[in-house]
């Protein structure tokens, strides 16, 4: 389930990039907290099927970039969670989003 989710979330879907990521990072000993957490990200996707990434050719073609991180905010073991999107002419091109070790 959470390797649909991911490849989903790299592909077409940045909006769930952040919720996939964390999921991700219990996928060796998944507890019952964590199934859900992933059925409420599916019921998110079911109810969002008609999202989708337009691109649209405009008289702007500007690449804007867009960064965040915390800084070690885990208080158990001071990983930091970073992410990024680019976007031309308002449609995201690339993102992501993950866990600094």
């Amino acid at each position: 389930m959470v390797g649909k989710l991911l490849f989903a979330s790299n592909t077409v879907r940045p909006d769930l990039a952040y919720a996939v990521s964390v999921l991700s990072r219990y996928i060796k000993d998944p507890k019952e907290i964590h199934m859900k957490a992933a059925k409420q990200v599916l019921r998110y996707v079911s109810g969002t099927l008609d999202f989708g990434l337009t691109y649209r050719r405009t008289g702007s073609f500007q690449l804007f970039g867009f960064c965040d991180a915390d800084w070690a905010n885990d208080k158990v073991d001071r990983t930091s969670n970073t992410g990024y999107v680019f976007k031309l002419s308002d449609a995201p091109i690339s993102w992501c989003c993950g866990m600094i070790i």
